[in-house]
């Protein structure tokens, strides 16, 4: 979850968003709050279902997303912003 994390805070410091706005731009498929929870290190797992939304909320590829679930270096640079 180490490196999610890592990405999911590149990606929105990147994209100047916050939990709020991956929220809305998921369509509320995924809460602000669990967000919060994953960048805290709270949430130990997490559903194919809630990784589709952060993908989607977060406007990056869904497979980049699943490889930095999955424990891989992800670069995140490529990311448009």
């Amino acid at each position: 979850m180490e490196k999610l994390r890592a990405y999911i805070r590149a990606v929105m410091k990147k994209k100047n968003i916050k939990g709020v706005h991956i929220q809305a731009r998921s369509g509320n498929k995924i809460k602000d709050s669990t967000i919060s929870d994953i960048l805290s290190g709270k949430t130990k797992s997490i559903s194919v279902a809630k990784l589709n939304a952060l993908a989607k909320g977060l406007g990056v590829d869904g497979v980049e997303l699943y490889r930095a679930a999955s424990g891989e270096h992800v670069d995140f640079r490529n990311t448009e912003p």
